[in-house]
């Protein structure tokens, strides 16, 4: 695609709003999808391989690392654009700390091995395995509160507060490229985890509704 393609799609695209702080989307899934058939079978293609890696809502936290560290390489090796590659590096960091966060809350040692995580901190994460964040809070701020819920197995705060923090960094990430692919890429990332963020909440919501119903009803009538 030319620049000049690049910049109507990013044209077309509405401003995407704090979802912490606005409860509503910008631009439906449906919407989205028509404005990214504007890309090229190429971009649209690197469009989709990249975003499995980086939508949240499709990683769990049991999920397999061998697997998802051989992913990652794969992507890392064919990917060209330095801003993808830095933000790809940065989120396999921090799902690196909460891959050593769930096995050390699960009695688990240090692993020996290099496949259980990827990154720049999988080998300061070994060595610093007894310290609650890994002596890495200075660099996460957030990961002092990540590590409380992790204790405390409060998924839902533990949840908002990842998020807030994967807001932020995309929030405060620049292209270095004007008006390429990395700039819709940003934005779609952005998009995925407003979308992850407000469907987890409508799920608390509905949970939390049907709790405080059933909590008035005779037993027999419960849902």
């Amino acid at each position: 695609m030319s620049s000049t393609d690049y910049t109507a799609l990013l044209c077309s695209l509405p401003h995407l709003v704090d979802p912490f702080e606005y409860q509503r989307q910008s631009i439906s899934l449906v919407q989205l999808q028509k404005r990214m058939n504007m890309l090229s079978y190429d971009d649209y293609v690197w469009l989709h391989k990249v975003r499995l890696l980086f939508y949240w809502g499709g990683i769990q936290l049991d999920q397999d690392e061998v697997l998802l560290v051989k992913q990652a390489n794969r992507l890392l090796d064919e990917l060209n654009d330095p801003d993808i590659k830095s933000w790809l590096l940065w989120r396999m960091d921090i799902r690196s700390v909460l891959s050593a966060m769930r096995r050390r809350k699960e009695g688990q040692s240090a692993p020996k091995d290099s496949l259980w995580a990827y990154g720049k901190r999988i080998h300061h994460i070994r060595n610093n395995w007894a310290s609650p964040c890994f002596k890495l809070e200075n660099r996460y701020p957030f990961l002092a509160e990540i590590e409380k819920y992790f204790q405390t197995g409060e998924s839902y705060q533990l949840e908002r507060c990842l998020l807030k923090a994967i807001w932020h960094f995309y929030s405060t990430r620049q292209t270095k490229r004007d008006n390429r692919f990395s700039a819709v890429m940003l934005y779609v990332m952005k998009w995925d985890l407003i979308d992850r963020w407000q469907q987890y909440d409508k799920e608390i919501g509905a949970q939390r509704f049907n709790q405080l119903v059933n909590a008035c009803l005779p037993k027999e009538l419960e849902f």
